[in-house]
């Protein structure tokens, strides 16, 4: 009877599991949402200072996320836990993270010295001179929301618990890792960056796929933003 049971609730959390179309249709979904944001801006851009437009910018697209996400699960019936949202050993979680940022901090350091070697000098988009130009307080703060809590939650939910799940349903690991990794990095909208974060997806992706959490990548994705949030304030402090 147990066997009969628990037969039963995997075939359930199956056929509830992000398919290809869901993933499409989300996909879809948010590009639509953020052109809504850009008209938006757009327009409150005549009243607002460009400061301000970055972290409302900000904001709003996390918070276009969590409105995708949030709709999502109550048309397709879908709970957190079958899109990751289980339990794990925090010392497990972070464990994985270390390890898995160790290789994409290498491999960052070779793509950089590969720049440097070709005398390349990468420049970053003006919302990111932005938000990592900012010193006070306030905003480091800001930042920090931004970087380590909201959107190492919303974007491991959208892009490896919703897109690379809805991917994994109909390819293997590889492509669906590629694939996903690719749309993770390009919808940064940093050229530069690209990369470096498509590497990042790739470490965030096989993480989800063995621990079968997303709680490691979660820890992945905050450790990388602050450290990297750090290492600015550290470069640009005064002597």
């Amino acid at each position: 009877m147990e066997d009969k049971t628990s037969e039963a609730k995997a075939l359930e959390t199956k056929q509830q599991s992000p398919r290809i179309r869901d993933g499409l249709a989300v996909f879809i979904a948010v590009i639509v949402v953020w052109l809504g944001i850009g008209f938006l801006l757009a327009w409150l851009g005549k009243y607002l200072s460009q400061r301000s437009i970055v972290y409302v910018s900000g904001f709003l697209t996390q918070g276009s996320m969590a409105l995708v996400i949030g709709v999502f699960l109550l048309w397709r019936g879908i709970n957190l836990q079958t899109l990751g949202f289980r339990k794990i050993s925090p010392r497990v979680a972070l464990s994985a993270a270390l390890k898995a940022y160790g290789i994409v901090f290498v491999l960052n350091i070779i793509y950089g010295l590969a720049l440097t070697w070709r005398n390349l000098q990468p420049t970053q988009p003006t919302d990111y001179k932005i938000l990592l130009g900012q010193h006070d307080i306030v905003f480091v703060l800001l930042n920090f929301l931004l970087a380590a809590l909201i959107a190492p939650i919303l974007e491991e939910t959208l892009f490896r618990g919703i897109i690379y799940k809805s991917l994994r349903s109909k390819f293997g690991m590889g492509v669906s890792a590629v694939l996903s990794s690719i749309l993770f990095s390009g919808l940064h909208f940093d050229l530069w960056g690209f990369i470096p974060r498509f590497f990042l997806g790739i470490a965030l992706a096989y993480l989800y796929e063995k621990k079968g959490s997303l709680f490691p990548g979660i820890t992945l994705h905050a450790l990388n933003n602050v450290l990297a949030l750090l290492l600015n304030l550290a470069v640009k402090m005064p002597t």
